[in-house]
């Protein structure tokens, strides 16, 4: 059993262009059933005080690609999500506070291997503690003028991206205005009842990062900073529930497989709880039989969960007993 997953590790993520009226697919298998919401209490799992996390990560990248969410439907691992408390690692940007969104973590950790995904992240993460409702939140991050020095630094990025020969063109900051439109909008609302239309969950997620709850970092999964991270979450008693790779696993297939090698030991060394999930997406250029699943058609990814247990072992199987190449074996994974 294997998926893509991505290479940034933002404990809330994107991943992997893609066109808008593609074909998507939902694939769960048979695991939703396996991996059921867990009932929501008080008792909190790990850190509820200020995370304190000091990476340098020295061999990412700085490209700031994937700032704008590619991946639509997220919301799928709304009913593995729901109740689940400890800390929630994730690659990307919205896409891990989307996941926050439903559920109840104590600690989000936003890593990526992107600098300036991890700026905006950072960046996007003090927006969201200054404004003061949902409604504000919305306008000053999608309007001009910048509202505030955060606000002026995230366009920053996004025009430092998508300006003029930028990856979209001459589209600049107001591509980020035409996904919160369309995310919000009533006629599409995408993610539902995230903290992006819900003002319960902005708030969940606003006194989560008041609170210092949530932090963002940059780091590569498949790196050697990774394990100075498991380090000190371990050390803050931080306890991980849900990893969310995205298509990150894709990624790292592709540098060598020292990197799969190396992926495998930094997983193994986070501090995991006994029922941790890994959620991923893969692409659905992998010729794979998904006639019997649900299809969609403004996204190109597959979302896929499984037992974090099991995907290590999968993880290991393909690193150290390699059978053909990672396209044959992503195949077989969700075969």
């Amino acid at each position: 059993m294997v998926f893509h997953l991505r290479l940034l590790l933002v404990l809330i993520v994107v991943v992997g262009p893609v066109s808008s009226e593609a074909s998507c697919r939902t694939f769960f298998g048979g695991l939703i059933g396996r991996l059921s919401p867990l009932a929501s209490s008080d008792q909190r799992i790990g850190s509820v005080g200020p995370l304190e996390l000091s990476i340098v990560e020295t061999a990412g990248t700085a490209t700031g690609k994937y700032l704008i969410p590619n991946e639509f439907h997220t919301d799928e691992f709304r009913p593995i999500l729901s109740g689940r408390k400890g800390a929630l690692i994730s690659v990307g940007t919205f896409r891990t506070l989307i996941d926050a969104s439903y559920g109840d973590f104590d600690n989000v950790i936003l890593a990526d291997i992107d600098s300036i995904t991890t700026e905006f992240n950072q960046l996007h993460l003090e927006l969201i503690a200054e404004s003061s409702s949902r409604e504000d939140y919305l306008q000053r991050i999608a309007s001009f003028p910048a509202h505030s020095d955060s606000l002026e630094q995230i366009h920053r990025l996004l025009r430092m991206r998508m300006g003029p020969g930028g990856l979209y063109g001459d589209a600049g900051p107001p591509l980020l205005a035409r996904f919160v439109e369309k995310a919000t909008s009533d006629s599409q609302r995408l993610f539902p009842d995230s903290f992006l239309n819900s003002d319960q969950a902005f708030l969940k997620i606003q006194t989560g990062i008041r609170e210092g709850r949530y932090a963002a970092v940059q780091v590569d999964l498949a790196g050697l900073q990774m394990g100075k991270l498991s380090s000190q979450l371990r050390a803050q008693g931080v306890r991980i529930s849900v990893i969310d790779l995205s298509n990150a696993l894709e990624h790292i297939g592709a540098k060598s497989l020292d990197s799969v090698k190396t992926f495998w030991a930094n997983l193994g060394a986070l501090p995991l709880l006994p029922d941790a999930v890994v959620l991923m997406t893969i692409n659905t250029r992998f010729e794979l039989d998904l006639r019997a699943h649900q299809s969609r058609a403004d996204d190109d990814w597959i979302y896929y969960s499984l037992e974090a247990v099991a995907f290590q072992n999968a993880l290991r199987q393909y690193a150290f007993q390699r059978r053909g190449d990672y396209n044959d074996w992503v195949k077989t994974f969700l075969d």
